[in-house]
């Protein structure tokens, strides 16, 4: 994700522009192979605040979980940089699942995560 003001926006469009295109034919792509797996998947390509755009489109969709993953930063970096996903987990409307980056391509099963809900 990036954090891109609407100023920027107007300034360097001929940038962002193949950027968003790009962001959603990933997307798209993400979501043709969750299909394929018989998941029932929404993609969407937004700007903002990383949370707020996460938390928002959750609440607009009444969606039933998040899942997100985590890169995992500890220490100074995740002071200095904050996280997306702690945020999200503070914000969200229902329970998030969070996977840590490249833990579920390292391992066939996945056997550790994070659900919270504000909901109990």
């Amino acid at each position: 994700m990036i954090f891109i003001t609407a100023e920027q926006r107007v300034r360097e469009s001929r940038i962002i522009n193949p950027l968003t295109a790009k962001a959603k034919s990933i997307v798209e792509e993400i979501k043709e192979r969750a299909e394929l797996m018989r998941v029932k998947a929404e993609g969407l390509v937004k700007e903002g605040e990383p949370h707020e755009v996460i938390t928002s489109a959750a609440k607009e969709s009444e969606a039933g979980i998040i899942v997100m993953g985590s890169h995992g930063r500890t220490g100074l970096k995740r002071l200095l940089m904050g996280s997306v996903a702690e945020r999200v987990l503070g914000y969200a409307p229902c329970p998030v699942l969070i996977v840590r980056s490249g833990f579920a391509s390292s391992s066939p099963r996945i056997k550790e995560y994070s659900v919270s809900s504000l909901h109990g």
